[in-house]
């Protein structure tokens, strides 16, 4: 069994056990973060990790909020391996934690606007394809709602520009002459 199916069947059985309890409390996107954390400490511990990096997200509401009749607010948190974990706006696994994240902290900002923060993520995403061989240039953008509600657009092909002197340092004029040699 992979790690990512033994992660779900742990939650799945604490979902299974916490519904048998019938106490009207539900896990909410923080309960289910600091338990995936406190799993992955503990198998780090033993030497036996979870090979996976978790992105926790959700729309969180407290009880004190509900009655109060405040906006719910957004969760997203991650979680590797180790167990390291952090709560912020933006989050990036992989490769992109590496090369994407300081874009992403470079250019967020709390008020954009939903095509700035596309925008934004469209030249992260670019730049980690340069990056990535095994990669194409199709992204899905996907916005959570308030309402809990998920809207998932189509693939979009990122706009790529292969001609650039940082990743071909082959004049463009060079390039032409070459290509008329061939059809003489």
């Amino acid at each position: 069994m992979s790690d990512f199916q033994t992660v779900i069947e742990t939650l799945t059985d604490l979902e299974t056990e916490n519904f048998c309890e019938n106490d009207g409390i539900a896990l909410r996107a923080p309960d289910i973060h600091s338990y995936l954390t406190r799993i992955c400490y503990n198998r780090r511990s033993r030497m036996d990790p979870l090979y996976n990096q978790f992105v926790i997200a959700g729309v969180v509401q407290s009880k004190e909020e509900e009655e109060k009749k405040v906006e719910q607010d957004f969760y997203l948190g991650y979680t590797d391996l180790y167990g390291t974990t952090f709560v912020d706006n933006y989050v990036a696994t992989g490769i992109g934690g590496h090369i994407a994240l300081p874009l992403l902290r470079k250019y967020y900002d709390e008020n954009m606007t939903i095509q700035q923060a596309k925008k934004v993520l469209e030249d992260a995403m670019r730049v980690l394809y340069y990056r990535d061989c095994r990669s194409i240039n199709k992204i899905i953008f996907a916005k959570v709602t308030r309402e809990g509600g998920v809207e998932i657009e189509a693939p979009v092909s990122l706009e790529t520009n292969w001609d650039m002197r940082e990743i071909n340092p082959v004049p463009a004029h060079l390039k032409v002459e070459k290509d008329e040699e061939k059809t003489e």
